[in-house]
């Protein structure tokens, strides 16, 4: 193998001498002064073409998953969000009671904790914070319902994203259960009777 590999140097070596003299012919102002070849600092067509393939050919492969990551951080964290909201909603309602309005026929309380939840949320507070899909958290319950809705409005959330948050909170039905898309107003709600 050796003496392929030199044979193989040899003859290249000879073709280089050869080249340079039929250069120095060319030369009118002498012969040409042999330098030596620098060593090879580029990369050819070829290479270049081959790693941009490769690096096309994993990102096609990492880029789904990245968006598919991003999607079910949206839909786990909107369903996480709204269930602390309910639940911190109903444990105060287990210790004082349902909240009826007085002296209003309604309570709407959109972007901020709700008087009576404020304590709870004295570090941070759920309800001011914009949900995953943008929009608002709100509150809301009437005097002659007999049931109070927490969710979130003027929120845009994929219609199969929005089952995928329906089956972690409820059924995946989002014309039943606790977890309902009111269509007419375009926003998700929890829905439970206040009533003991």
């Amino acid at each position: 193998m050796r003496n392929v590999i030199g044979d193989f140097l040899g003859f290249r070596a000879a073709l280089d001498h050869d080249r340079l003299n039929s250069l120095a012919d060319l030369d009118d102002e002498g012969p040409l002064v042999h330098r030596p070849h620098p060593s090879r600092a580029a990369f050819t067509l070829i290479e270049l073409i081959a790693v941009i393939v490769v690096l096309g050919v994993l990102s096609a492969a990492a880029i789904p998953k990245f968006f598919d990551m991003a999607r079910q951080a949206r839909i786990n964290t909107t369903a996480a969000n709204l269930k602390m909201l309910f639940r911190t909603q109903l444990e105060y309602e287990q210790t004082h009671g349902p909240v009826v309005p007085i002296g209003a026929s309604t309570i709407w309380i959109q972007g901020e904790a709700p008087e009576w939840l404020r304590d709870r949320f004295a570090n941070d507070d759920l309800f001011a914070r914009t949900p995953p899909y943008g929009g608002d958290y709100f509150y809301y319950t009437e005097s002659n319902l007999n049931y109070a809705e927490i969710g979130m409005v003027e929120t845009s959330v994929p219609s199969d994203e929005a089952i995928a948050i329906d089956r972690i909170i409820d059924d995946g039905n989002l014309t039943t259960g606790v977890f309902r898309q009111t269509t007419n107003y375009g926003y998700f709600y929890y829905h439970w009777d206040p009533t003991p």
